[in-house]
């Protein structure tokens, strides 16, 4: 053929595009096979991810229950506790009203003694 190596003859220039639509054509598998790689990998990571989430879901629903009984128990102590805090406030009230009328009926008492006591000296002068 040609005894030495020309780079502007035809041969050249389409042995150079062989050679480029080679290396492209490889390149592309590679890149085929790596997309492939991540999608698998990452399909995987997905599915463990289910796996988790499907735990926690599990979880939560078991754990939701049991939120449910406390929260209610807790209403309950509170309602409780503002029970024996109205009949503590009443029960107060009542022995303060209590306390005054007895002061009050002593103090009549007392009054009425008085009276009867200036009466009597009253009388005896």
């Amino acid at each position: 053929m040609s005894d030495g190596f020309k780079p502007n003859s035809i041969d050249s220039m389409f042995a150079t595009i062989i050679a480029k639509q080679e290396a492209d054509t490889q390149s592309r598998d590679s890149f085929r096979i790596e997309m492939r790689e991540r999608f698998d990998r990452g399909s995987a990571r997905m599915d463990h991810q289910d796996t988790i989430l499907a735990e926690i879901k599990a979880q939560a629903i078991r754990t939701n229950g049991r939120v449910t009984r406390l929260e209610d128990a807790e209403l309950s102590r509170r309602v409780e506790q503002l029970e024996i805090a109205e009949i503590a406030q009443r029960t107060e009230s009542a022995r303060r009203q209590g306390i005054i009328w007895t002061v009050g009926g002593i103090f009549g008492f007392v009054q009425i003694i008085g009276m009867a006591v200036f009466s009597w000296w009253l009388s005896k002068k």
